[in-house]
């Protein structure tokens, strides 16, 4: 699955963050809202999921977990355990 245009969008909107100038709290709170979204989209994705292969379908929870709480640390330790059952 993928999610790049989702990544092109937080891209897009941490530029127009810039130019506004939020307040360090008013930022905080667009990102929790702005990865709340983007898991909502992710968590329908894996809901519409037909296919067989459960490596995919674990590769897209941990994204879907790493958007949700921006651990990226969890995200990199799981994808090589799941990368070597292929």
């Amino acid at each position: 699955m993928d999610f790049s245009n989702l990544i092109e969008d937080i891209t897009g909107n941490a530029k127009a963050d810039k130019a506004k100038n939020l307040s360090y709290e008013d930022k905080i709170y667009k990102e929790f809202t702005d990865n709340i979204m983007k898991s909502q989209a992710m968590r329908i994705q894996i809901n519409k999921y037909q296919g067989n292969n459960i490596n995919e379908l674990a590769e897209m929870l941990l994204e879907c977990i790493t958007e949700m709480t921006s651990d990226t640390v969890f995200y990199q330790q799981n994808i090589k355990k799941i990368k070597t059952l292929d």
